[in-house]
């Protein structure tokens, strides 16, 4: 089995990441780990996507990759190491190895990347090694800290409950339906609880 650790434990300077349970966002999905995940705003009123990527590079692709996919030229904006936009209904930004692009649709994209981006975590422990294991019913995936499992092609699965939403406390076990498969899937892309994805080969 070959995993390709997207995050784990990083070199000094590198963030971990920034929770994916917020109180002012709803319910995250996950994208890939190319893209990161999204969350709409709690009151309706806007979304943000959030990229954490192993290191600088992958996160000024991400930041140059988003700015692209804008139907606008976003000017640049005086706010983190790259940051674009109008500061009203979008800021696209880049923190090191965490890039973030918030939409508000009430004026608040300001306001909003910088709650954000005050939240940027650093020194939190990566994902222990997940591991695809033969059980009973197919394949069981063990991953102690993590909160979403990917399989190639799509598809969110909820591995485990938080005990808290801002602790690592999340446990998922090979016993836990949610994460069983049938058949060994191809690729899968675990996501702690600090966006982090981790691709599971």
């Amino acid at each position: 089995m070959i995993l390709l650790f997207v995050s784990s434990v990083l070199a000094a300077g590198v963030h971990s990441g920034i929770p994916v349970h917020q109180k002012d966002l709803g319910e995250p999905a996950f994208q890939s780990a190319e893209s990161g995940w999204s969350a709409p705003l709690a009151n309706g009123k806007g979304m943000v996507r959030v990229y954490v990527g192993h290191d600088e590079a992958g996160a000024k692709d991400w930041f140059g990759r988003q700015r692209e996919s804008f139907t606008k030229y976003l000017t640049d904006f005086n706010f983190a190491d790259e940051a674009a936009g109008d500061g009203t209904g979008v800021l696209l930004f880049r923190d090191g190895n965490v890039g973030v692009m918030v939409r508000s649709d009430d004026g608040q994209a300001l306001t909003i990347a910088t709650s954000l981006r005050a939240r940027i975590a650093d020194n939190v422990p990566g994902l222990a090694f997940p591991t695809m294991e033969r059980v009973k019913d197919g394949w069981g995936l063990v991953a102690p800290g993590s909160v979403y499992v990917q399989q190639q092609g799509g598809g969110n699965i909820q591995c485990s409950v938080p005990v808290s939403a801002f602790t690592s406390n999340y446990v998922a076990t090979a016993e836990a339906s949610p994460c069983i498969f049938i058949e060994r899937p191809d690729d899968i892309t675990v996501w702690d609880a600090w966006g982090r994805p981790t691709v599971v080969r």
